[in-house]
C-alpha cells in the first residue's frame, strides 16, 4: 500500500519540527553548559585572588587601598589646582587647545610665545598649587570604589 501525499508531507513536517527543536535544545544546552563552566572558572580565579590577599570587590578595594592623611595627600591639592585652571574668554582658548610645537630646532613665532606666555600667566595660581602638590609624599584621589 502506498501512503497518501498529505500523510508523507505531515510526517516530513513533524520530523523537521523535531529536528529544529532538537537543534534549539542543543544550542540552549550548550550555552547553559558554557555559562556554568565559565562561572566555575571565574569563582576559582576569585578564590585564588582572595587566598593571595587581594581585593575582589569594590568594598574590599576601598579597604585595601591605603588612606592618605589630608596633610600628605598630593591628589587633594591637585584637585584644587585643576579647579584654578582658566581659559581665555575669546578665540585664544581654541588656539591654545590646537597648539602644536614647531619642528625640532625651529623657534616659536613671537605670536605663539605671547599666546603661551599669556596662558601661563592666566594659570599662574593653578601652576603654583600644582607645584605645592608634587612636593607631598603620597596621593589618593577621593573615590568610592564600591560604587
Amino acid at each position: 500500500m502506498s501512503k497518501s501525499q498529505p500523510d508523507i508531507l505531515h510526517r516530513t513536517r513533524v520530523a523537521l519540527l523535531w529536528l529544529v527543536a532538537l537543534l534549539i535544545l542543543g544550542l540552549v544546552g550548550s550555552a547553559v553548559a558554557w555559562r556554568m563552566r565559565l562561572t566555575r572558572t571565574v569563582d576559582a580565579q576569585l578564590a585564588a585572588l582572595r587566598v593571595a590577599g587581594l581585593p575582589t570587590s569594590g568594598a574590599e578595594l576601598n579597604q585595601w587601598y591605603p588612606a592618605v592623611p589630608d596633610s600628605e595627600n598630593a591628589a587633594l591639592v591637585l584637585t584644587q589646582a585643576f579647579a584654578l585652571m582658566r581659559t581665555f574668554p575669546d578665540q585664544r582658548s581654541n588656539e591654545v587647545a590646537r597648539f602644536k610645537p614647531p619642528p625640532r630646532g625651529q623657534p616659536l613665532t613671537p605670536d605663539k610665545v605671547k599666546l603661551l606666555s599669556d596662558y601661563l600667566n592666566l594659570n599662574a595660581a593653578a601652576l603654583e598649587k600644582a607645584a605645592e602638590a608634587i612636593k607631598l609624599p603620597k596621593s589618593r584621589y577621593p573615590i568610592d570604589l564600591a560604587q
